[in-house]
């Protein structure tokens, strides 16, 4: 059964409890996100999820996803599971509304999720969770009206890993979620800024190297940076990648976008780069440049890539 919570017109007491709480919770990212998709060109309208679903039930925690569909079509739509940001320990599903409303703008269907975070979140966890939502995508497909078949995943930095390492694992890997039968796996992969190569990554002098994501529950340090990077696992019969990097970027540096181009390419796989101009991490502009090319043509050119291998 599909657990579902539906949005509701609420009174104008509730609206200002729900503002309040947005305002001194977790949900600054959330903001934080919109608020910048704003500043780099997006001036769409922000959208409100069509429902809201419990995907996954996991360590007493329910997970939600935020699912939204096309005005137009009557679908199936091929769909797209949006995976936030935030270091793996923040975020929240709703930073991603703005891809959400450019992807629906274009005919699919979107599923922007939230997952485990780290303590609870560390590798595989949320992994496992994001795998899961794919899942749970394709098994319940045919009442979502969505392709069960043309499924893709995009995240933005800790979301940029994360859609590379499910793109990247087959399911004998071990990584799906154990109570769905169907493939965890993916048909296109949108990485935007992400980390994919642990082993070559400062974790000592870049400023996310006391996340103890890159910490290891057993075993060496070594061993464990191999096991979170998405180009440990990739193989000749990985989906088309389509990479985002800012050139600018300051926290995540663009070799790593460039060296994992570098590698599926030699790989067979189908992959394109694109490299933004004047951008830093999340690509926001940097302080007296220019983007180029702009947020919005930027996601449009992902769009075009997912519009030719879905």
């Amino acid at each position: 059964m599909i657990a579902m919570r539906i949005f509701f017109k609420p009174s104008i007491s509730f609206i200002t409890l729900i503002i309040l709480i947005s305002w001194f919770g977790c949900l600054s990212d959330a903001q934080a996100g919109i608020g910048a998709a704003r500043g780099r060109g997006f001036a769409g309208e922000m959208p409100r999820p069509d429902a809201v679903y419990t995907y996954r039930e996991v360590d007493g925690m329910k997970l939600d996803g935020d699912f939204y569909l096309p005005k137009s079509g009557e679908g199936p739509y091929p769909a797209v599971v949006l995976i936030h940001g935030g270091a793996w320990k923040s975020g929240d599903k709703r930073a991603m509304a703005p891809y959400a409303a450019k992807l629906a703008e274009r005919g699919y269907a979107c599923f922007s999720i939230n997952y485990r975070l780290t303590p609870k979140g560390r590798f595989p966890n949320n992994v496992n969770d994001c795998k899961a939502a794919v899942q749970w995508l394709r098994r319940w497909s045919h009442r979502l009206n969505i392709y069960p078949d043309r499924i893709a995943a995009c995240g933005g930095s800790a979301g940029g890993h994360l859609s590379a390492f499910i793109g990247a694992t087959d399911d004998d890997d071990g990584f799906n979620a154990p109570e769905y039968g169907t493939s965890g796996r993916v048909q296109a992969v949108v990485p935007l800024y992400g980390v994919f190569d642990f082993t070559g990554f400062d974790t000592k002098r870049n400023p996310l190297g006391n996340n103890p994501y890159f910490s290891p529950a057993q075993g060496n340090l070594v061993e464990h940076l191999e096991k979170i990077s998405p180009a440990t696992y990739v193989t000749p019969d990985d989906p088309p990648v389509f990479l985002i990097h800012g050139v600018e970027d300051s926290l995540v540096p663009v070799e790593q976008s460039k060296n994992y181009y570098e590698l599926l390419q030699e790989s067979g796989i189908r992959v394109e780069l694109l490299l933004v101009e004047g951008a830093g991490h999340g690509l926001k502009p940097v302080k007296g440049m220019e983007m180029s090319p702009s947020w919005d043509k930027a996601i449009d050119a992902a769009i075009d890539f997912l519009d030719e291998v879905l």
